[in-house]
């Protein structure tokens, strides 16, 4: 039951029937919605992997310090 009237849109909802995620139980619950989806959350390295990467990036540039000054 969709009406619209100028730039408002309603509808009714009934227990237990589409648009309400539960059963017949005196609630309506709706756990959808208009809106965008939640970005993917980006991977983050925990305290101990900061570290780690922290140690391998620093060994790698003295690394590449020493090759380069026995180059010169």
């Amino acid at each position: 039951n969709v009406t619209m009237s100028g730039n408002t849109i309603s509808f009714q909802l009934q227990d237990g029937q589409p648009g309400d995620d539960t059963g017949v139980d005196g609630l309506i619950v709706d756990q959808g919605g208009p809106g965008r989806p939640r970005p993917a959350s980006a991977p983050v390295l925990s305290p101990a992997g900061k570290l780690l990467a922290g140690v391998i990036l620093t060994a790698v540039g003295l690394f590449a310090l020493r090759v380069r000054s026995e180059r010169s």
